[in-house]
């Protein structure tokens, strides 16, 4: 998996988690993608900044910074999938 992949992936499960926070499917996924990004691409120290139209991700690799931007309404549209799924709302 490439790293924007992951780090996508990684970021819209995390969403979810923070807004279904007694979601323990969410918070094991986001465990898994952290795994991939540790294990896969070394990645270290994930930061998320939120911003009107954006995401931005910040991480290190070898103790080298990079940043990943986002955008925000690709990253939400799995939260807003699962709140319009009334069999998943609750």
């Amino acid at each position: 998996m490439r790293i924007a992949d992951a780090l996508f992936n990684w970021l819209q499960i995390r969403v979810v988690m923070e807004y279904r926070t007694d979601d323990r499917s969410a918070s094991d996924t986001e465990i898994f993608f952290q795994q991939i990004l540790r294990e896969d691409h070394k990645v270290d120290q994930l930061h998320v900044q939120v911003d009107e139209d954006r995401y931005v991700v910040t991480y290190t690799i070898d103790d080298e910074p990079h940043e990943m931007n986002f955008d925000r309404e690709a990253v939400d549209i799995l939260l807003t999938a699962i709140q319009n799924e009334p069999k998943y709302a609750e």
